[in-house]
């Protein structure tokens, strides 16, 4: 029963395409940072921006500028900077779980991506356009990958790609805990730096290991 189980786990996991999935997690990580940004821009009221640059969670974090403290806005006033963040926000957080896989999923991603940083979304741009850019490889052969790794090596990166997906969610949702807590308490603020250079790990194997999981999958249809 259990070796059952197993073998209907490992089918679904086959079933599931892993480029679409790593995509999706960076659109998602950037739709829910500016939502934060969003709601904090709104709190400060219907008054103008000193620049470009401002610092969304408010006047007395000015210069509190790492991280996703400080945000780019065109808007005339905060107020509206947070109106427009949230509607992009929500909009790319629905594009990347329904269309990101589509024809024009990557364009549009981006074009998301560059509106939400314009509103006042924080700094997204980065993990957008990284999401834009894996959206390409979506349902594609992955050939370059497939001719510059080993069959073991792609198995290994396989097996390690759910666990460094879960890793990169659960240190993502407590980089996001830790911009809303710092803002009654700075103190949560001296874990971000820690949390977020240990991102690079889990980001780079969800990257990889996406890759050598389709590829595996496309092997099996095949066969």
């Amino acid at each position: 029963m259990t070796s059952d189980k197993t073998a209907i786990n490992g089918r679904r996991m086959m079933d599931v395409n892993a480029t679409r999935v790593v995509a999706t997690s960076f659109g998602l990580l950037a739709g829910l940072t500016g939502l934060i940004a969003g709601f904090y821009e709104i709190r400060q009221g219907d008054v103008a921006p000193d620049g470009y640059w401002i610092s969304y969670i408010g006047p007395g974090y000015a210069n509190w500028l790492d991280f996703t403290y400080e945000a780019f806005t065109v808007m005339p006033t905060l107020y509206l900077a947070g109106l427009v963040t949230i509607t992009m926000s929500l909009i790319l957080l629905a594009w990347t779980v329904a269309f990101i896989h589509r024809r024009r999923g990557a364009t549009v991603t981006l074009i998301l991506t560059i509106l939400l940083f314009l509103a006042g979304g924080a700094r997204v741009y980065d993990i957008g356009a990284l999401a834009a850019l894996i959206a390409t490889r979506i349902g594609q052969p992955l050939d370059w990958w497939r001719n510059h790794t080993s069959p073991g090596m792609r198995r290994t990166l396989a097996r390690l790609w759910p666990w460094s997906t879960a890793a990169y969610a659960l240190i993502s949702l407590a980089l996001l805990a830790l911009t809303i807590m710092g803002v009654n308490d700075p103190a949560p603020l001296r874990l971000m730096a820690p949390l977020a250079g240990a991102l690079f790990i889990p980001i780079a194997l969800m990257i990889v290991g996406g890759f050598a999981h389709d590829i595996q999958r496309r092997d099996l249809k095949e066969n």
